[in-house]
């Protein structure tokens, strides 16, 4: 799983005395100055005095070039201007970390295997004080899911019958965390509902299957 592999580099970035680790995924296409953007944004946050778990990139679609946008729109917080805005969670990709502050937020949770490894990490930083950080001057082009498909004119991604059973086994997980947060809660319960009966009709009947075990060990998590 993600979360392992990920602590394992974590472990011997530590071993070998690094500063900090970047996480990146083998679908993922940095920009040439993705990498000094963030460090450059870093430093910055790191003068004005500000506790930062995470400094991550903006994510567009490596096929429409359009940036990946919350379906839940939240008044941005900014920093700097409009360069860098607090999040509430960054995905792994592109994301910049000093080693030494999984001291205290711990490591990735290694239960999660897959499915929401990066937010349950930077949800669990912000309940120990700390900050995630999207520099809008960094840029990843990433591809979240298998593409999408439209239902009543709403994008929705689609997963494999492979991902699709982490995510509601670890949704029902991750609902028994106080850090998790409500809004994160609520929204994915109608998105799962949704896909309950979507993914099946449309996508494929063998998703029924894997929905359902996903429930069931989630609930024996």
């Amino acid at each position: 799983g993600i979360a392992g592999a990920q602590n394992k580099g974590i472990l011997e970035a530590i071993k070998n005395n690094c500063d900090f680790v970047l996480l990146m995924d083998q679908d993922s296409f940095p920009q040439i100055d993705m990498v000094s953007e963030l460090i450059f944004s870093y430093e910055q946050l790191m003068e004005l005095g500000i506790k930062i778990a995470a400094v991550g990139p903006k994510v567009v679609n490596s096929f429409t070039k359009i940036p990946y946008e919350s379906r839940i729109r939240k008044k941005e917080k900014y920093i700097v201007v409009d360069r860098l805005s607090l999040v509430n969670a960054l995905i792994s990709s592109g994301t910049l970390i000093k080693v030494e502050v999984f001291e205290t937020i711990g490591f990735f949770n290694e239960k999660l295997f897959i499915d929401g490894v990066d937010h349950e990490w930077c949800w669990r930083a912000l309940s120990k004080g700390y900050n995630c950080i999207l520099s809008h001057d960094a840029i990843l082009e990433h591809n979240l899911g298998e593409g999408d498909r439209k239902l009543l004119g709403i994008s929705i991604s689609i997963s494999s019958p492979f991902r699709i059973y982490y995510q509601y086994r670890n949704y029902i997980y991750l609902c028994r965390f106080n850090y998790v947060p409500l809004y994160w809660k609520f929204a994915n319960f109608i998105k799962y509902l949704v896909k309950f009966f979507y993914y099946p009709a449309i996508i494929s009947p063998r998703y029924l299957g894997r929905i359902l075990k996903g429930i069931k060990d989630g609930l024996l998590m």
